[in-house]
């Protein structure tokens, strides 16, 4: 009978132990009113002596209360504002009490130990004086920064996101170089990262990106406007006003062109989700986050002046001062990589076991990156071979990423199981401008993680000096370079033949003398000025 006397002790024990730890993990939403405690107290004291309203008010407030009368019990606001800080300290003192009468041996005793450092770790926090604490957020180290697109329901905004050793920070980001303006933060203690099948709850509005076709387009509007600016300052005239239609065309492709989209979730369960250009990118991002996690960072709220001490230290260790944007540094082509990487892949070494594999390839602009091209999907066994060349359209590119995936094998299985596939292996090489210029095909190799790709590279370049052929540089396809053609419409083969082959094959390879026999003179001059004014609307016009 004592035996299972002592269990039911146990059993209603145990609940009220966890009640506590739990509720001491929940002192933190506390944190900004303790620390604002002292100024708020202060500043009512000031406006009972200056306005006799306001002392009238504060010495006479009610409080509802069930266990009083129904008129409720009268507090002065300085009583009002002392009762948060009560609840805590007197939360504090009974959990010492508490822990001072529990046997070392029983089942609570680690769990009020564990509520005591906690409760202990939040007051020496919270007894900081303000310089303190504005000394401690300057100090954080900063893991890293970049500017990302956050999506909201109907819109995206480019935000700079600061990745402390202990905080997720989210800044504005201002035109002017370096300078960012507070926009929220999250500790990372409250922080997950949200899975592939998560990530299409959160909001699929914001990850339907535009069509393919309006971006290619808006690129090919901002080399026009980079050519005409060309042609200006050759001629030696402003460009202030073709400066702002440029920036204006980049801005854009800077919030609709990244589609790889990164979501987090605070503990309160509010959702964030990011859209960025590079799988590169998100994976360096995830895995510091997770590297952090796993240091067991505390949860905490930060007081006014540790937002300011945090946007300061934000401004200041920032590794990116401005967008990721051409206009800026338009003036000068001689340096720039403009033109055409060839790229031959030739063999992946290292794999572990047969498996389906390919390579995607990234580059940047303006140290902007985002995917360009992938690879076909070899199945090999410990070597991988391709032996696949592919051609890059550069602009301003300091870096060539390769990132090998495995893919997975979809026949067998939910396929609302899908993770996606595993990356394998990820690295990047410098470009050097002086050094692709000089050389003509290049064969390198290059080791990472245990695997090594051996590649070919060869550089064609293109300035703004040979594209400028003709005063009507910027318009029309015919009597014009096909290298100045194929470089403005990002392809090797020029629309205007693509689009010619795949008629004929459409509707052609039946026709006697279709080479032979010459076509109706007008309705070539049509179709000519046609390719010459918009590409794309005369290529609507073949298949009518």
């Amino acid at each position: 009978g004592e035996r299972e006397g002592e269990r039911e002790g146990e059993r209603e024990t145990q609940p009220f132990a966890e009640a506590f730890n739990e509720m001491v993990k929940q002192f933190g939403v506390y944190t900004a009113y303790l620390n604002n405690y002292a100024l708020s107290r202060d500043t009512a004291e000031r406006c009972a002596q200056t306005r006799p309203q306001f002392r009238d008010i504060a010495q006479a407030m009610k409080l509802k209360d069930s266990k009083q009368t129904k008129e409720g019990t009268i507090f002065t606001l300085e009583e009002l504002l002392y009762k948060p800080v009560d609840r805590v300290t007197r939360c504090v003192l009974s959990l010492k009490e508490i822990l001072a009468h529990t046997p070392v041996r029983h089942p609570d005793f680690e769990l009020l130990k564990e509520a005591e450092s906690l409760s202990n770790t939040f007051l020496s926090g919270v007894n900081r004086t303000p310089s303190e604490r504005r000394s401690e957020s300057a100090s954080r180290e900063l893991v890293r920064d970049g500017i990302v697109i956050e999506c909201c329901e109907t819109e995206r905004k480019i935000k700079h996101l600061f990745l402390f050793e202990d905080v997720l920070v989210s800044c504005k980001q201002k035109r002017c170089p370096g300078v960012c303006r507070w926009d929220w933060c999250l500790p990372l203690a409250d922080l997950t990262i949200q899975g592939e099948s998560e990530l299409q709850l959160l909001s699929p509005n914001a990850l339907c990106s535009v069509a393919p076709q309006t971006v290619v387009d808006k690129r090919e509007r901002a080399l026009q406007i980079q050519m005409e600016m060309y042609i200006e300052r050759k001629q030696q005239r402003g460009t202030e006003r073709l400066r702002r239609k440029l920036l204006e065309v980049e801005t854009w492709l800077l919030v609709h062109g990244p589609c790889v989209p990164m979501g987090l979730e605070s503990r309160s369960g509010k959702t964030f989700l990011f859209l960025l250009s590079s799988t590169y990118e998100k994976y360096d991002w995830e895995r510091e986050i997770e590297r952090l996690k796993r240091g067991n960072p505390q949860s905490f709220a930060l007081s006014s002046d540790e937002i300011v001490a945090v946007t300061h230290a934000c401004n200041s260790h920032a590794t990116v001062t401005q967008l990721p944007l051409l206009s800026p540094g338009s003036d000068s082509d001689t340096n720039r990589l403009r033109g055409s990487l060839r790229v031959v892949i030739h063999s992946l070494t290292g794999l572990k076991g047969t498996c389906n594999v390919y390579l995607c390839l990234e580059t940047d602009s303006s140290a902007y990156f985002e995917k360009k091209l992938e690879s076909s999907v070899v199945t090999e066994g410990r070597a991988g071979r391709w032996e696949e060349e592919m051609e890059l359209c550069l602009d301003g590119a300091s870096a060539l990423r390769f990132l090998v995936y495995e893919q997975k094998d979809y026949t067998s299985g939910n396929e609302t199981e899908r993770g996606g596939d595993t990356l394998l292996c990820r690295t990047q090489v410098q470009l050097d401008p002086e050094d692709l210029r000089s050389k003509g095909w290049c064969r390198r190799r290059i080791a990472t993680g245990g695997f090594e790709i051996r590649y070919s590279l060869k550089y064609l370049h293109q300035s703004l000096t040979d594209v400028d052929r003709t005063d009507q540089v910027t318009k029309g396809t015919f009597g014009l370079p096909i290298s100045v053609v194929t470089y403005r419409e990002c392809d090797r083969i020029p629309l205007v033949v693509r689009s010619c082959v795949e008629e004929i094959e459409r509707r052609g390879m039946e026709e006697i003398g279709i080479y032979r026999l010459s076509g109706v003179t007008t309705d070539i001059h049509s179709l000519r000025s046609a390719f010459n004014i918009n590409g794309r609307e005369a290529r609507l016009r073949l298949n009518e």
